[in-house]
């Protein structure tokens, strides 16, 4: 089940703009191994997914583009594709922590 990656993925709901239906802030997804670790996740939303894929892709390589100028992966965020208020219900901000998996 899943492949072996470089690193596992803890992304964190930082704040919530407008309502969401799925997370109030404080919340975590965990991705390892090309899964989504269930025990250690509180609750996944289909919508924010989307976007957690292409996050969780880029961190697998996140020495590669480093090799570009050194950019610092470790503060970067991301936002649901939601609309906020008032053409939408609400979104939440997303923060990521990268941890390297020992081989």
């Amino acid at each position: 089940m899943g492949y072996k990656t470089k690193h596992k993925v803890v992304a964190k709901i930082e704040s919530v703009y407008g309502e969401c239906p799925v997370y109030e802030g404080g919340e975590k997804i965990v991705m390892e191994n090309g899964v989504i670790n269930l025990a250690e996740t509180d609750a996944v939303c289909l919508q924010l997914l989307s976007t957690l894929i292409h996050e969780y892709m880029a961190k697998q390589h996140v020495d590669y583009w480093q090799s570009f100028g050194g950019f610092d992966y470790s503060q970067e965020k991301t936002k649901c594709p939601r609309a906020g208020p008032p053409h939408g219900e609400g979104y939440v901000i997303v923060s990521f922590e990268s941890i390297p998996v020992e081989k």
